[in-house]
């Protein structure tokens, strides 16, 4: 009971202040329901970003509304993170296409990444939490043309990053050469190395991938522009970024119908 009037205090005071005044985690797991389904609904609204429109983009019908958490920086000074949820929505009732009413039924979450530099490796004796509040990750900081792509998580971001500059580097000076890739759009008129060296770089990533590699290598399956995949396996050290050694490279081209 003391913890709950300690936190009807703590909400007082936040009230009258306008801030909120965060709790301890004693006081947030001895909360009543009423107060913890309050609170956690609260903190939950806090970091996300305000929703400015709704849109069914290419579908019909709505299929699902996106949320953002604001911006935050990960254990890797230079890549910052956000959270993704997708309230997913399906037809309810009666009407046809646009018409028809829709009600939300469930969500998906995902994360994506930002490096703002390439990332480098945390200081030493950085706790795993420490890096959140990187200046350079403040939603004002990054501004509006940053790009985000999708990761599985945040070391195979970083890792990635390196990995992916480290290809384009060394397929551009000629030092790393791929594998055959029938699948591009004209390999008449293209090479491998050609189109590689055409990807872009991060500014141009759109998803990260892994694909499984055996203990001590690594494995990405990187998407670049919306059109280009390219496959990269080697060996690193146990949490390295930069790669070791690059042992194969492959890339494909496709086109995506919706």
């Amino acid at each position: 009971m003391r913890w709950a009037t300690a936190y009807l205090g703590a909400l007082a005071m936040a009230t009258a202040s306008g801030a909120q005044t965060p709790l301890t985690t004693r006081q947030m797991v001895a909360l009543p329901p009423a107060q913890a389904n309050h609170t956690a609904r609260r903190d939950l609204l806090s970091v996300l970003e305000p929703v400015y429109d709704i849109d069914s983009g290419m579908m019909v019908s709505l299929h699902g509304i996106e949320f953002r958490s604001k911006p935050y920086g990960t254990r890797y000074p230079g890549l910052c993170r956000q959270d993704r949820l997708t309230l997913k929505y399906i037809p309810a009732g009666d009407g046809k296409g646009r018409d028809a009413p829709v009600q939300p039924y469930g969500f998906d979450s995902d994360a994506i990444y930002a490096a703002v530099r390439m990332p480098v490796d945390p200081p030493a004796g950085q706790a795993r939490d420490d890096g959140v509040f990187q200046p350079v990750c403040n939603a004002p900081t990054l501004g509006s043309g940053t790009s985000w792509f999708v990761a599985p998580d945040d070391f195979a971001a970083a890792q990635g990053a390196h990995v992916l500059a480290a290809v384009i580097a060394q397929v551009r000076a000629g030092t790393l050469r791929p594998l055959a890739c029938p699948d591009i759009f004209d390999p008449r008129k293209q090479t491998c190395e050609q189109v590689i060296a055409a990807s872009g770089g991060l500014d141009k990533l759109d998803r990260i991938e892994t694909c499984a590699p055996p203990p001590g290598t690594f494995c990405y399956r990187f998407d670049l522009d919306l059109n280009t995949e390219v496959t990269v396996k080697g060996g690193a050290a146990d949490d390295a970024l930069d790669p070791a050694a690059i042992t194969s490279v492959e890339v494909s081209q496709y086109i995506i119908v919706t």
